[in-house]
């Protein structure tokens, strides 16, 4: 409820996305996701809503999770060594080719 006492929990969403809860009372709810898909952030913000006296139509609410951005490092070595090599030049392109970053270059 709004004052965070749990109603029901381990609510997951299906393959389309979507949750329905039914028989609430009248009053007002939140939903608070606890766990989000992987791959995604999660997102613990309270979604309000209520439910009406004599509403004829489930509520709708929804929102939206922001990927999870990743990053990379890149070590460059001697074959031979397996010394740490400085001033190689790479540019980052996506799979299509098409670039991203340029000049990135290696320091030790």
């Amino acid at each position: 409820d709004t004052d965070g006492k749990v109603i029901e929990s381990g609510l997951t969403t299906d393959a389309s996305g979507k949750i329905a809860v039914s028989d609430l009372t009248p009053g007002n709810y939140q939903l608070v996701e606890t766990k989000a898909p992987t791959g995604y952030e999660l997102d613990a913000t309270p979604i309000k809503f209520e439910v009406e006296k004599g509403q004829t139509e489930a509520v709708q609410v929804s929102m939206t999770n922001t990927l999870t951005k990743g990053g990379f490092v890149l070590t460059k070595t001697d074959d031979k060594t397996g010394e740490a090599l400085q001033g190689a030049v790479f540019e980052l392109q996506d799979t299509d080719g098409k670039v991203i970053e340029s000049g990135l270059t290696l320091y030790a």
